[in-house]
């Protein structure tokens, strides 16, 4: 299981959002744990950032599997051609649909592509083989763009829009509670508000260094489907 993460931090001047990555390094197996992958990787040329939850490898020959974090930047860096966003969505469901075989059928799986646009708009993408109630399996890898930035929207200070995969449950028990209480001092007297993409950065790694040692230190599934040392990073608009 994962705790993946996209955060759209959204600014009155679009050109000055930022969009945070997160997510555990986690990888269990037949209820063991096995080695730890990165689950987010940066698409500099683009950029953007595509991150996983799900299957943590694909088939690679009769005998072996290659782990999802290693085949994710062979592909990356064999599209270096997609020129935008909408392509890379279209051509990692291609071929996941090509690689996966049968395990990508029958195990949920799902990637979060997200960056700026050729306009310096964000663009949210969805490639999934799962439907919305998490559940049903689709058959195939799917493409959808969930979010595109209207550079008429006026948010308020402090907009965040969250695409969020995995185990649910601390977004849902903790990630809110956090920011309602210790979100709080952010910003108060005495505290750091939140000013620069590196701030968001930081933020967001402490909540994800907390939820994982609850998992340590309270989950009864031994290993915790959630652990490891958190990956978080960030893209910036051109602001």
């Amino acid at each position: 299981m994962t705790l993946l993460l996209t955060e759209i931090h959204c600014h009155e001047d679009y050109r000055r959002d930022v969009i945070v990555f997160a997510a555990d390094r986690q990888i269990t197996r037949g209820g063991r744990r096995s080695n730890p992958q990165k689950k987010i990787l940066p698409v500099t040329r683009l950029n953007a950032g595509v991150g996983y939850f799900g299957l943590a490898e694909l088939p690679c020959g009769a005998q072996r599997s290659m782990p999802m974090d290693e085949w994710l930047k062979e592909f990356i860096d064999e599209h270096a051609d997609c020129g935008d966003l909408e392509c890379l969505a279209h051509a990692l469901a291609k071929e996941l649909n090509r690689d996966a075989g049968h395990r990508g059928k029958n195990a949920i799986s799902g990637f979060h592509i997200a960056g700026f646009n050729n306009q310096g708009l964000v663009e949210f993408w969805y490639v999934r083989n799962v439907a919305d109630d998490r559940q049903a399996l689709l058959g195939e890898y799917q493409v959808r763009r969930d979010y595109r930035r209207d550079p008429a929207d006026n948010p308020q200070p402090g907009t965040v829009r969250t695409f969020r995969n995995g185990d649910l449950r601390p977004h849902v028990a903790a990630w809110e509670g956090l920011d309602a209480s210790l979100g709080q001092l952010i910003g108060a007297p005495g505290f750091r508000g939140l000013a620069t993409p590196n701030d968001y950065v930081r933020w967001v790694k402490f909540k994800m260094a907390i939820i994982i040692q609850f998992y340590k230190n309270w989950s009864r599934e031994k290993p915790p489907i959630i652990g490891e040392e958190p990956d978080v990073f960030c893209v910036c608009g051109p602001g």
